[in-house]
């Protein structure tokens, strides 16, 4: 039985006398203001994560460790689910042209790009970008090859994106894109456009949008994305994300 939420995945299986397994990468809080234990104390919540559910119920104790080889085959399992919900999305709602089946494996990582800096929340998550694309979704995740950031013409680019659209752009570039929880996108760079950059109080900013800063996405459409998404929100009376900056060492 597969799950999928967001960013969140799990897959469970019934091993019979062995008891029902459970495996889980990027959980979210549900309806919870906070992650319970493990979930709690982990510095990074990327997983996987593997349970017994007959014996613990409430997901206490991580097994992936204790049992590499069932957490590994679990995890193809795992991807082999959500492979078949990103084909279903756009091939069988015929947004996209159809392809004989989806890839039986996941593209490779794309490597992490040298030098630059990371800017990091108390949390321990960094700002970082879930599709190195055109229109790809910032959001405050697990640092990752999307978290090398560089500031050297005044304002963030992204290392790892393709030159063409590594600055942070807003969803609108009318009149409207100040307004409150306008998502912040990946896109090209602009003159005419002042860019984001990271202020003396660590939030991240805009000339363009005063008194706004980056605040937790509310919009359901990114939703589909990522639940962790960044969006604009006032310096005052919203959360900001406050970011500090970490040198990345050259690989």
């Amino acid at each position: 039985m597969g799950f999928h939420l967001n960013a969140q995945v799990a897959w469970q299986e019934d091993f019979g006398d062995e008891g029902v397994w459970k495996i889980i990468e990027k959980p979210n809080k549900g309806q919870c203001a906070d992650f319970a234990e493990p979930y709690g104390s982990m510095k990074s919540l990327k997983g996987p994560f593997l349970f017994n559910l007959t014996a613990d119920p409430t997901e206490d104790h991580d097994l992936c460790k204790k049992f590499k080889e069932r957490c590994d085959s679990m995890f193809a399992s795992m991807k082999k689910f959500r492979n078949s919900i990103d084909y279903s999305r756009s091939y069988e709602s015929e947004c996209a042209p159809k392809s004989p089946s989806p890839s039986p494996t996941p593209s490779p990582p794309t490597p992490i790009p040298a030098g630059g800096f990371s800017l990091t929340t108390s949390s321990g998550q960094c700002l970082t970008v879930h599709a190195l694309e055109k229109h790809g979704v910032v959001s405050v995740d697990e640092c990752d090859e999307g978290s090398h950031w560089d500031d050297s013409n005044g304002y963030l680019t992204n290392l790892a994106a393709d030159p063409s659209i590594y600055c942070l752009k807003l969803d609108n570039a009318d009149a409207k894109a100040c307004s409150q929880g306008n998502t912040i996108w990946l896109g090209g760079c602009s003159k005419s456009d002042p860019g984001f950059h990271v202020n003396e109080q660590g939030y991240l900013a805009t000339d363009k949008c005063p008194g706004m800063c980056a605040v937790p996405a509310s919009n359901e459409k990114v939703s589909y994305y990522t639940s962790r998404a960044v969006a604009l929100g006032s310096c005052t009376d919203d959360e900001p994300f406050h970011f500090s900056r970490s040198a990345v060492m050259t690989v």
